[in-house]
């Protein structure tokens, strides 16, 4: 596979199996893990449903997190964890009466071209968008749009980028 010249765009959208329940969705990257490609990301896009940010209003425990990962295998989103690329985190403080809104902007843009390389590296051979409600009455939904380029580099440096994202969990 070659190095791309233009960014790519990968659109998905993830629901929870049932409330409040972690889940995943596999990125179809069209790579394999000895292909020694690693994937740039340059951009994330957000966008939690009108709905699900509507639960967000019902109750000051209600929470959400979205994340794209490099496992499926993980049993929470913690900002800790080695296979979390990126992620979101979304609660809600009520203050006053039911009357009380507050406007919200979507998509949740990640800019990541300032960092050294212009985005965030990681092996492209696995990638999901994973979601997890909390205290939430229904399943959460997202919409979340990532932007990369492939780049073929030496099978020591991606040996190297499996390990520090643990890939091969």
């Amino acid at each position: 596979m070659a190095e791309d010249k233009y960014a790519n765009l990968a659109n998905m959208t993830i629901q929870e199996s049932a409330a409040n329940t972690l889940t995943f969705n596999k990125l179809a990257t069209g790579t394999a893990i000895f292909e020694k490609v690693a994937m740039v990301i340059h951009r994330i896009e957000y966008e939690l449903a009108s709905a699900t940010m509507a639960m967000l209003l019902s109750a000051t425990d209600d929470a959400v997190e979205v994340a794209w990962t490099t496992s499926n295998q993980l049993s929470s989103l913690a900002k800790t964890t080695a296979q979390v690329v990126d992620r979101i985190s979304l609660g809600v403080a009520l203050f006053g009466t039911a009357a009380n809104a507050q406007i919200y902007e979507r998509p949740i843009i990640h800019d990541l071209t300032s960092l050294p390389g212009g985005g965030l590296i990681i092996p492209s051979s696995e990638l999901y968008l994973a979601m997890q409600g909390e205290s939430l009455a229904a399943p959460g939904y997202c919409r979340s749009s990532v932007y990369f380029t492939y780049r073929k580099i030496k099978p020591e440096e991606y040996w190297e980028l499996v390990e520090a994202t643990r890939a091969l969990t």
